[in-house]
């Protein structure tokens, strides 16, 4: 029999904005009455030495292990009978496998972004032999997300940019669009004093755009001595990016901040810089409007659906030279101005959540 209230919620994430997401829409739905359960394939490490014998492994548990155990989870999921079961990203497959065995009808599939490494070029790319070979005996692992999200009836994107990847690569077509976390509010005026201190976060990554950031507070001409926070986990190419990075001297790389060190300094900082590569939506930045502090980015992607330019923060075109003349411009102020136009809700994130569950 089905508990009208009832919710199943399957993910195969590790640290960063999907799992945030994942927890907090979990622990709003719990308090709006909802009987969720959270399901989740069990993480393996690989830690032989044998690179080869690592890729074998990984290949074999992303396509073969992995499907297997997701099987076993949907006749948990099915015996069990919820209302809805939400279905978010795995870190492997992008679409989960799971989606296969699932009622087309009660699922949803929540569409953060695409398999970047395989359908988004980048603009600055450092990808050795190693992660070409690992791309090219991996090509499954990309066939298994485009086919399941092929075979998958309702799609959720979080952001504009989303809906628009969703159809371009997917040919999936999503009327409906849940923004992670945001309330949008009456603008808030803000003068702040300039400390000339700036601030990035997201994992050590390419994507991320952190060398993106330094290059341009590198060519700027900042009248006042300034420091750059980096904070961020580290990744498979973290020992690259980290020897980049340690060539600017006004760099500070923060790995593994607690939640609330993480708070502490942006409430300390007086400019985040959002320069991601292609991303759909960023809580960090989200997170940095909700603290009040202004936003310096490059006009692309979704950023340009949390950022107000002109109010929240100041966007720039992708191009190096314009950026720097922004970031020198307002980095010399002695004071910030602008407006706070969201914060962070994601009771009213849930509550959206179900009303698009209801009207399916």
């Amino acid at each position: 029999m089905q508990n009208n209230k009832s919710i199943a919620i399957y993910h195969h994430l590790n640290k960063g904005g999907a799992l945030v997401y994942v927890q907090n829409i979990t622990q709003e739905l719990k308090k709006l009455g909802y009987d969720v359960t959270t399901y989740r394939p069990i993480i393996r490490n690989n830690d032989s030495k044998n690179k080869i014998i690592n890729l074998l492994k990984v290949i074999k548990y992303d396509i073969y292990d992995l499907v297997i155990e997701n099987y076993q989870i949907a006749k948990k999921i099915q015996k069990l009978n919820p209302t809805y079961t939400l279905v978010f990203p795995s870190n492997y497959t992008q679409a989960p496998s799971i989606l296969f065995f699932l009622n087309k009808k009660t699922t949803f599939y929540i569409f953060t972004e695409s398999k970047r490494e395989y359908y988004e070029p980048t603009s600055f790319n450092y990808s050795n032999y190693k992660k070409r070979l690992f791309r090219l005996f991996s090509q499954p692992i990309k066939w298994i997300d485009f086919l399941t999200t092929l075979h998958t009836k309702n799609i959720i994107p979080i952001s504009s940019y989303s809906q628009h990847i969703l159809f371009t690569i997917y040919k999936k077509c999503s009327p409906i669009i849940l923004k992670p976390g945001i309330r949008e509010i009456k603008p808030k005026y803000i003068s702040k004093t300039n400390t000339s201190t700036f601030l990035s976060i997201g994992i050590l990554s390419k994507l991320k755009g952190h060398h993106y950031s330094a290059t341009i507070l590198n060519n700027s001409q900042l009248k006042h001595k300034f420091t750059f926070y980096v904070v961020g986990n580290k990744t498979l190419e973290s020992n690259i990016l980290f020897d980049i990075l340690q060539k600017f001297n006004f760099i500070k790389v923060l790995p593994n901040l607690t939640n609330k060190q993480i708070s502490n300094l942006i409430i300390k900082s007086s400019t985040y810089l959002s320069n991601q590569e292609n991303e759909p939506f960023g809580l960090a930045t989200l997170e940095a409007i909700n603290n009040r502090i202004m936003i310096l980015g490059k006009n692309d992607a979704g950023i340009s659906e949390i950022v107000k330019s002109g109010l929240s923060g100041f966007l720039y075109p992708n191009n190096l030279k314009l950026a720097t003349k922004f970031i020198t411009f307002y980095g010399n102020q002695n004071k910030n101005n602008y407006y706070q136009t969201c914060i962070m809700d994601w009771k009213y994130t849930a509550i959206n959540l179900l009303q698009i569950l209801s009207h399916k």
